[in-house]
């Protein structure tokens, strides 16, 4: 059994193998940014760097994600991380990767047991606005 790294993220009880994790940092919160464009959440210092942090769903225009809550929609992927890894090779390039044990797109199971089961609940993200507000300098 290998070292694992637990973590939380956005209330969520994660882990990682040790081996695939290169570094930690500490989260921090990040500085608001008087007069910066809306999808500018702050700034963080990572390591010397001031560092933007972007609020991607407000950039591309895509409500009702990015949260695991009633009323929005949800991509959601449950794995064991001790188990997975890839096995697919130059003979089965599309050989499904083992540890994944289900997926569920927009809140419908549309993988399990290394199959998909044919339900397709994508569909195409329509941005809302003109995203080129977000390619302002700050």
């Amino acid at each position: 059994m290998s070292a694992l790294v637990a973590f939380n993220l956005d209330g969520l009880s994660l882990a990682l193998p040790l081996d695939r994790v290169a570094r930690a940092v500490r989260a921090v919160a990040a500085t608001p940014l008087p007069q910066a464009p809306e999808i500018v959440c702050g700034v963080v210092n990572v390591q010397g760097r001031i560092v933007p942090v972007i609020n991607l769903r407000k950039r591309f225009g895509l409500a009702e994600r990015g949260e695991i809550r009633e009323g929005y929609w949800a991509d959601l992927v449950l794995f064991d991380p001790l188990r997975v890894r890839d096995v697919a090779d130059f003979t089965a390039p599309q050989r499904a990767a083992e540890g994944i044990d289900g997926v569920w797109v927009n809140g419908v199971l549309s993988y399990r047991d290394g199959q998909a089961n044919g339900a397709r609940a994508g569909r195409f993200l329509a941005r809302s606005g003109d995203l080129r507000g977000g390619f302002t300098a700050l």
